[in-house]
């Protein structure tokens, strides 16, 4: 009965704590906060708000607009403009950015700042046998110890041939310091495993076959029926720190007195390694010859690409800490980078430095970082960083500026699939990213968003890598608005966006907006919520991208015939009792009223009418 029942389960909640800040009207919102280690000064309160939890998947985020390949686990592409994905950092797992939302590094673990244990679990289940499961637990054991671990799986069969998910990803943290406040340090570490079956997408017309659309899904014959994909990545990074301050004695009582030390400066070292695996294997010779014929570099009768890489990285950093609550530290250290593909295997060295400078005030804060690669195969790769955010007496304002310029790495390189010798970049890329966001309360965000792009490299639509030689001007802007009327029992969430492209290279729809209405009640002296509502989303056409199921990679479209993508209606419906939240859920309401599929995807039709339902379970001590 166990095992029937978890065969059914569906999109589980993953992290529900930080989804958007909309449910902030809640009375009796929890405290308790959490940050990320890599920015402890930036803390964000948890959300437990009962309209958050209808983003039940990766998918589904309200802020985020996204397509899958039509299935719970599958690689994830964003409507909304964003800095190339192979371009957002320094680091050498650039090839697989389709899978990358599904991955948990280091620098994505939230570190929970409670005042009790917490622990949390939260699943959803589906048609299809869709299920996605998560569990939390935060705890503090002592001043000078607590720690914090986090599970989540997800997997779906999904609604067409060849499409199954298995995804899973596990992370752990712990924190500590001595007695006297002289030593401390942290340990962090996290695991995941994502395995999907990559049919390359369906062969017949979806869209000029009504019948065999609306009956039988499964029936549609598989670009690929026999490949498989998985992603597997392992990371751990230990902190250690000498502290330097001051001992302030502070007064409890009459009679008692107790010792506090005050951290001003502090030496620190960091080991982290992590490992990393992609597999890609198609066991069925001859038949999908075709398919791979833009692989030049591919024994036919193989259609494998294996790769592995580890990364050591061992550093030492010195932190000062303002008076005026800010911060400088200084890092430097050095990369161990040994990696496999196809039976190449190379080892690479590089040394790294990164400054960063915090100054914060009672209403403003200010954050610049630096981060330079001086030696070894990515000599001259730089990221620079520059935040800036107000609060005032009305909401807050924020700019960002970032600026990225870097050598291809030899991952990207020798992944190329028309590989012969190594894909050979003319000049390095670069990306200058600048946004502009005003807050006016929690009701009303605006958000201007410029990218320049300069010698960008993509993928086109044979899923070979190219370089584009010149610069490509992004411009986009979006407006979040929240209303609230009758005491709060009518609420109306909206997100509306426009973007623009001087080259046709980044493929997005020119507008997009979501809107949702929901109806909120409190019942028995407020131990009981009721949320009901629906959602509508809508975007305009735009060509589909393709995907490269080899690489786990989008390209560029087929053709460049826009296609539509309807409007979807949900409902859904949500009761809280106590720190427990259940939803149902309805998505695609409306397929019946108009076209009766899309495209999100090349080839990959979206899913169909479904039907969701799940819960999350708060407890604490």
């Amino acid at each position: 009965m166990v095992k029937g029942f978890g065969n059914r389960l569906l999109l589980f909640i993953s992290i529900v704590c930080c989804s958007t800040s909309y449910g902030q009207r809640e009375v009796g919102l929890e405290t308790d906060s959490f940050f990320y280690s890599a920015e402890p000064w930036k803390v964000c309160s948890i959300d437990t708000a009962l309209s958050s939890i209808y983003n039940f998947d990766f998918a589904s985020a309200f802020n985020s607009p996204k397509v899958d390949l039509g299935n719970t686990g599958s690689p994830l592409y964003d409507l909304r403009m964003q800095v190339q994905p192979a371009m957002q950092n320094l680091e050498w797992r650039s090839h697989a950015h389709g899978l990358k939302a599904y991955r948990m590094p280091l620098d994505s673990i939230q570190w929970y700042k409670t005042k009790k244990p917490l622990s949390q679990i939260a699943y959803a289940i589906g048609a299809e046998r869709q299920n996605v499961f998560s569990a939390q637990h935060s705890q503090r054991v002592n001043l000078g110890l607590d720690y914090g671990l986090s599970f989540y799986r997800m997997s779906s069969i999904g609604y067409y041939p060849e499409e199954e998910t298995r995804n899973a990803a596990f992370s752990l943290y712990n924190r500590w310091a001595s007695n006297s406040g002289r030593y401390s340090g942290n340990l962090t570490m996290n695991f995941h495993r994502l395995r999907r079956k990559a049919n390359g997408g369906i062969q017949e017309d979806f869209i000029g076959n009504d019948s065999l659309r609306l009956s039988s899904p499964s029936l549609y014959t598989p670009v690929l029926d026999n490949a498989i994909q998985s992603d597997r990545g392992f990371g751990i990074c230990l902190e250690s720190h000498l502290n330097f301050g001051l001992n302030t004695m502070r007064q409890i009582n009459d009679s008692l007195q107790v010792s506090d030390f005050q951290v001003q400066s502090l030496l620190g070292h960091r080991l982290t390694f992590s490992t990393w695996s992609n597999l890609f294997e198609d066991p069925k010779n001859g038949d999908d010859s075709l398919y791979y014929a833009s692989y030049a570099w591919l024994d036919s009768d193989t259609f494998r690409l294996n790769y592995q890489s580890k990364v050591l990285e061992n550093s030492f950093f010195w932190r000062r800490y303002l008076k005026n609550k800010g911060l400088f530290d200084v890092e430097a250290g050095h990369r161990y980078i040994p990696w496999s593909l196809q039976g190449i295997d190379q080892k690479f060295h590089e040394s790294f430095t990164q400054i960063r400078y915090v100054l914060q005030g009672n209403q403003w804060s200010w954050e610049n970082k630096a981060h330079l690669i001086f030696s070894g195969y990515q000599r001259g790769s730089q990221h620079l960083l520059s935040q800036f955010h107000l609060k005032t007496s009305s909401g807050f304002v924020n700019v960002e500026t970032t600026f990225l310029r870097r050598v291809m790495n030899p991952v990207e390189r020798l992944a190329d699939p028309s590989y012969t010798g190594g894909f050979q970049v003319n000049s390095r890329p670069m990306t200058f990213e600048g946004r502009l966001t005003y807050g006016l309360g929690d009701n009303l965000v605006l958000s201007g968003h410029y990218i320049l792009d300069q010698n960008p490299v993509l993928v086109d639509s044979n899923r070979l890598t190219f370089q584009f030689n010149g610069s490509v001007h992004r411009l986009a802007g979006s407006l979040s608005y929240s209303f609230s009327a009758f005491n709060g029992w009518l609420n109306w969430d909206a997100l509306l966006g426009a973007q623009m492209t001087s080259e046709d290279i980044f493929i997005m729809p020119t507008f997009y907006t979501r809107h949702r209405m929901y109806a909120e009640q409190t019942l028995f002296q407020s131990r009981l919520i009721l949320n009901l509502g629906a959602q509508i989303t809508w975007n305009t056409a735009f060509p589909r991208m393709t995907y490269d199921p080899y690489l786990s990679r989008f390209g560029l479209p087929l053709d460049e015939e826009a296609s539509a993508m309807p409007p979807r209606l949900e409902a859904f419906l949500g009761i809280k009792v106590s720190h427990m939240r259940v939803f149902v859920k309805a998505q695609y309401l409306n397929q019946y009223l108009g076209p009766t599929g899309y495209y999100g995807i090349a080839r990959h039709p979206a899913r169909p009418r479904n039907y969701t339902g799940g819960l999350v379970w708060r407890f604490f001590e």
